[in-house]
């Protein structure tokens, strides 16, 4: 896999920025204009955006994409996910090729953010702030889509934390996910593992 240069990893950091930005100041504009909230008490409710994949474990390589999870609290609905946010994001010039992908197992926004292909899941959660961690209590008895994108948070942080060193787990992981590739065993199409499954493995051997 081709190492990523510093310029392009500057590029996602600003982009996580940008979209961070576009999501808090839309629950605003919900919590306003739906919910008639005061300006001061909507700007106390806060999502928070999640990196989650390779990303996240930071084994990513040049040109790869972004698995990203907006959490939101439950006043905020799938249904304004994939409409007032969809909106949103098309007024926006360097945002292009959005495909919103509601009947998926996984309901995504894939987009193309200033050069780099993001996927964007969502889940909304019984809370008015997102904490940094996500813990058990704050993702039971959600639905099934809620459940599963707020999982995939919930299972990189555990891999991250459980692992004994870090450096090690990611520089075996690179290695594993380029092994697993160049011999067609990474897709659950055909019964294999795909990323969150490899990482388990190796988080597992670590």
């Amino acid at each position: 896999t081709r190492k990523e240069p510093v310029e392009e990893a500057k590029r996602r950091q600003h982009v996580l920025q940008r979209l961070s930005n576009i999501t808090k100041a839309w629950i605003r504009t919900i919590m306003i204009t739906e919910y008639r909230m005061p300006a001061t008490e909507a700007e106390q409710v806060e999502s928070r955006i999640f990196s989650t994949g390779s990303y996240r474990y930071n084994v990513h390589s040049s040109g790869s994409d972004i698995d990203l999870v907006l959490i939101a609290p439950d006043k905020v609905t799938s249904r304004h996910f994939f409409t007032t946010l969809v909106e949103r994001l098309r007024g926006e010039s360097w945002i292009k090729n959005i495909i919103p992908t509601e009947d998926a197992i996984v309901p995504i926004i894939a987009m193309e953010c200033d050069g780099i292909d993001i996927d964007l899941s969502f889940g909304s959660v019984k809370r008015d702030r997102i904490p940094e961690k996500l813990d058990d209590d704050l993702i039971r008895g959600l639905d099934d889509s809620a459940m599963r994108s707020c999982n995939a948070v919930r299972v990189a942080q555990l891999v991250i934390d459980l692992v004994p060193d870090i450096n090690t787990f990611r520089q075996a992981l690179r290695f594993v996910k380029a092994w697993a590739k160049a011999r067609g065993i990474y897709s659950s199409k055909f019964g294999f593992p795909t990323g969150i499954g490899w990482a388990i493995l190796t988080a597992f051997a670590c």
